[in-house]
């Protein structure tokens, strides 16, 4: 995620940073709303590069999971996310390289929470893909749900007809509230 209007910019700095790189802008919002943050699909070879959270247009990062093109907009799209989520294969790379960037404890599995921010029209509300996406989650891991002391965030962005999953890579407020962003 970017700060709305830098997305040109963002991809620019990112490329010619990180050689060898992959970005593509998905399309945006409107101006109000969390949804209407900038969103650029950003990949590496290496994963997580060195220096990535320090780009100052970057607001957070995420290790993919899962991804869809060519979703419609009623609740059955909302199932066919959720068991692309439950049996991904990229699930093991996103949580190692989650635990590699994030450090914690690998010997306890975390707790999480389902999050999402989506744009255009759906007949569904942000909730409902949380909660999809967060019970597939819970059936492929068993991971504790906690809504409120979570350790991560199975984050999905849904920007019209085209969704992303993945567990953030940047310092949480909440987990370090002494971080501001």
């Amino acid at each position: 995620l970017v700060c709305r209007g830098l997305e040109g910019l963002c991809v620019q700095q990112l490329l010619r940073l990180y050689p060898g790189a992959r970005c593509a802008v998905l399309p945006g919002g409107g101006p109000d709303g969390e949804a209407s943050v900038g969103k650029v699909l950003f990949c590496h070879p290496d994963g997580i590069p060195p220096g990535l959270p320090d780009c100052p247009a970057i607001q957070s990062a995420f290790a993919f999971v899962a991804g869809l093109s060519g979703l419609g907009n009623s609740e059955d799209s909302l199932a066919v996310l959720a068991a692309t989520v439950e049996a991904s294969p990229r699930w093991e790379a996103a949580v190692a390289l989650w635990r590699t960037v994030m450090s914690p404890d690998s010997s306890n599995p975390p707790s999480f929470r389902g999050s999402a921010v989506r744009d255009g029209q759906h007949s569904f509300r942000a909730m409902a893909v949380m909660q999809k996406v967060g019970a597939a989650t819970w059936r492929r891991w068993r991971w504790k749900v906690d809504l409120d002391h979570y350790d991560t965030e199975i984050f999905t962005i849904w920007s019209y007809d085209t969704a992303v999953v993945g567990l953030p890579l940047l310092l949480q407020p909440h987990v370090f509230p002494w971080i501001r962003r």
